[in-house]
């Protein structure tokens, strides 16, 4: 089951309230604010469950805790306001006094890093491109953009592919197409700023974009909503990594952006794009607080297009992982073994044998591994 179609107020609270700092006393009002702003997001999306989170709330983190009066007035208010206006983000709480409070800055560098620590604290492994071969459904090495795209969607879908991410111009590939083939094996070497793609499909005409102007790479652009692709521009791409094998989410690959990130995209099937929306705010909200660029969760957002090279950056837009049918149950940390050690070099040596016994036969390659895996 897709849970962010329909995330229960269980899965919400679990994911809020480990980003949620402590409420104290003597900090100028500002723990007030905190558990005030934490209402307020449960009385926008859950306001027949406030009380119960303000009593959670309440007992993580409020030191001293509040008073049951003083909870349930700030309930109350918390309602009354969620009610009144709606909110966008920058809505402001305003006591009786008439003292007004503002919407605390989110410092993803600082605090993102702080929770994100506590998340990968306790995975002792380190997460490189050796530990994820082994773990990928498909040997990574082995996939081509091209092969890639054909993976992650159905023949004929149409993708807008760019070698220029600032640019509207690009290319309208159809997934497993000669086409494509032909392009992406020319454009994946021969180009300066990388290749990028819209990961959602798209029709392949001009749709209005939110300017005004016509686009083949907008909202109303696309036309299966199958994907969500996030990234940190503020976190270690190590740490990155060991915080993105513990996500129960249903990735669908992995791949280094040939700079200093990594990108991650998760497959949620959205029937729509209102559903698509709802998913990726979903997202944003879970993820922001650890580091996520806040940027990428819009349908029209480009990134990277695996097995291809960043000319300028003399780097590789390197696959790490790559699983299309991802389970919505089990992180990666949780995957077995592809398959053992033992069990890939018998398959390679019985090819390597049989290569070698045709009579033009050229030598055969040595027989490489990652490391890693059981015997």
């Amino acid at each position: 089951m897709n849970s962010f179609k329909n995330e229960t107020f269980e899965e919400w609270a679990g994911w809020k309230l480990q980003y949620i700092p402590p409420c104290q006393e003597g900090t100028n009002g500002e723990g007030e604010m905190t558990f005030f702003n934490a209402l307020l997001a449960c009385a926008q999306r859950y306001p027949e469950r406030i009380r119960e989170w303000a009593e959670m709330v309440n007992e993580a983190r409020c030191q001293p805790p509040f008073t049951a009066l003083e909870v349930e007035h700030k309930a109350q208010d918390a309602l009354r306001i969620a009610e009144s206006a709606p909110l966008s983000g920058s809505a402001q709480y305003i006591q009786n006094t008439k003292k007004q409070y503002k919407q605390p800055t989110n410092n993803s560098n600082q605090n993102g890093y702080y929770l994100l620590a506590e998340v990968i604290k306790n995975v002792m492994q380190k997460i490189t491109f050796d530990w994820l071969w082994w773990r990928s459904p498909i040997v990574p090495d082995s996939q081509s953009a091209a092969s890639i795209l054909s993976r992650l969607y159905e023949p004929g879908e149409k993708l807008f592919v760019t070698t220029n991410p600032e640019s509207w111009n690009g290319y309208i590939l159809e997934a497993g197409s000669r086409e494509a083939l032909e392009t992406l094996q020319r454009i994946s070497i021969e180009n300066e700023k990388g290749v990028c793609y819209m990961p959602n499909p798209i029709t392949g005409r001009l749709a209005k974009n939110q300017s005004g102007g016509l686009s083949y790479r907008c909202a109303n652009a696309a036309c299966s909503f199958k994907y969500i692709a996030f990234e940190s521009d503020t976190v270690k791409a190590g740490d990155w990594l060991k915080f993105i094998v513990t996500l129960p989410l249903p990735i669908a690959a992995i791949f280094e952006t040939g700079g200093k990130s990594v990108h991650t995209l998760v497959k949620v099937n959205a029937s729509s794009l209102a559903e698509w929306k709802k998913c990726a705010e979903v997202l944003k909200e879970k993820l922001s607080p650890y580091g996520a660029d806040p940027a990428m969760f819009q349908i029209q957002q480009m990134c990277r297009l695996p097995g291809c090279r960043r000319v300028s950056e003399r780097k590789e837009q390197r696959l790490l992982y790559l699983n299309p049918n991802p389970s919505y149950n089990t992180t990666i940390l949780e995957m077995p073994l592809r398959e053992t050690r033992a069990t890939i070099l018998a398959r390679m040596e019985t090819a390597q044998a049989i290569a070698q016994q045709a009579e033009d036969a050229e030598p055969f390659p040595a027989l490489q591994i990652p490391e890693g895996g059981v015997e």
